[in-house]
């Protein structure tokens, strides 16, 4: 099963029950439920409680919650616990296939996910090519150009929020001269419009390169618009949230790159997430 598969039967497990709305997808982790999936991803390790009892533990908590997009993120989660078990139990494939297809699971999920660090380095153990390659000196270094638009943006921020969430898994992040870089971020931030007058609206926008020989080989763009009565607030807000899941989409394909290669096309486009203004779209 190829990682774009898999994501696709990740969404569906989501998404199998009926709905009277439809809800969009927001991958980010909401810190109100982080302890919570942080309870079922320790259950899920545990060889003593296991897949069952995180599920059991995401479908409890979810019961007690009434916003569907809340519910939606714990169902997200459930899916990847579902889906994990599903692929390490499948022997038709080899075993580096079998870990990249778990990795592939969070490739759809928030770069703080709990334990990534975790099923990230058995998958590296469990996978000789990766292994091999991320073993030498410097191979986990992510060296990256940053080009940033905007005066609102400050760099040492900007590149404290792209790297903080990469470097808690173990990585290292160089930021390097844009005529060096491979991998390129792009950022832009701008006021954004609202229909509430007492706040006030930040957008922030990531755009993603990777140049093979000086030639783009990928590319990857979407957006985040955040409201708070402090502009600074919704600034920062917007920023988080691209981090941690434009970020996301950055290390997934730098995995690719270096050994992981059924990640390449895993992390698939993020949705929109429903309200009064726009959420994160291409």
């Amino acid at each position: 099963m190829s990682a774009t598969l898999a994501s696709a039967l990740f969404l569906g497990l989501v998404l199998q029950e009926p709905r009277p709305t439809r809800q969009t997808i927001d991958p980010y982790l909401a810190e109100n439920l982080r302890p919570v999936v942080q309870q079922a991803a320790e259950a899920e390790r545990d060889p003593r409680r296991g897949p069952g009892n995180a599920m059991a533990i995401l479908k409890g908590a979810r019961e007690k919650l009434a916003d569907p997009g809340q519910q939606l993120t714990l169902d997200l989660r459930s899916a990847g616990v579902a889906l994990r078990n599903r692929f390490l139990q499948d022997q038709k494939f080899p075993e580096p296939v079998r870990w990249e297809q778990v990795l592939s699971t969070f490739a759809r999920l928030d770069l703080t996910e709990p334990l990534l660090k975790v099923w990230l380095d058995d998958a590296i153990t469990h996978h000789p090519v990766a292994q091999q390659n991320l073993k030498k000196k410097g191979a986990r270094t992510l060296k990256l150009g940053l080009l940033l638009r905007g005066d609102s943006l400050n760099k040492t921020n900007a590149q404290k929020a792209l790297a903080t969430p990469i470097e808690a898994l173990g990585f290292e992040v160089e930021w390097v001269p844009l005529k060096d870089a491979r991998w390129i971020v792009k950022l832009a931030a701008e006021d954004a419009r609202t229909e509430q007058p007492d706040l006030r609206a930040a957008r922030v926008l990531i755009g993603l390169e990777h140049l093979e020989d000086g030639k783009l080989a990928w590319s990857h763009s979407l957006y985040r618009t955040e409201q708070a009565k402090d502009p600074a607030v919704a600034l920062d807000a917007s920023l988080q949230w691209i981090a941690r899941i434009g970020g996301r989409d950055l290390f997934f394909h730098w995995l690719a790159e270096h050994g992981l290669g059924g990640l390449k096309d895993a992390a698939g486009t993020a949705e929109p997430r429903p309200g009064g203004h726009e959420g994160h779209e291409h």
